[in-house]
């Protein structure tokens, strides 16, 4: 029987600024679960690295908004940005 691969793919994007306009609105429960779901795969696969590849792609404005040192001091009890783009650089 011929061998079958699968190959699964998710893109990240959030509108510059995003994160913070709905963290300083009433919806800013929004942006927690917004953190969590990107926190969410690598967390899942991890351990699993013989198994299976994620290929992910993180959008420009995503990414520069991760890296704001504000957005890690804002949302430190939600999720560890710094070492969730660490865990995404292996």
């Amino acid at each position: 029987m011929a061998e079958i691969y699968h190959a699964l793919g998710l893109n990240m994007h959030q509108p510059l600024g995003n994160l913070i306009a709905l963290h300083n609105s009433d919806e800013s429960w929004e942006a927690k679960q917004i953190l969590w779901c990107y926190d969410r795969p690598i967390r899942m696969l991890e351990g699993y690295e013989d198994v299976a590849r994620l290929h992910i792609g993180i959008s420009g404005t995503l990414l520069k908004q991760l890296e704001d040192p504000a957005i890690s001091e804002t949302f430190d009890d939600v999720v560890d940005v710094e070492d969730l783009l660490d865990r995404y650089k292996l």
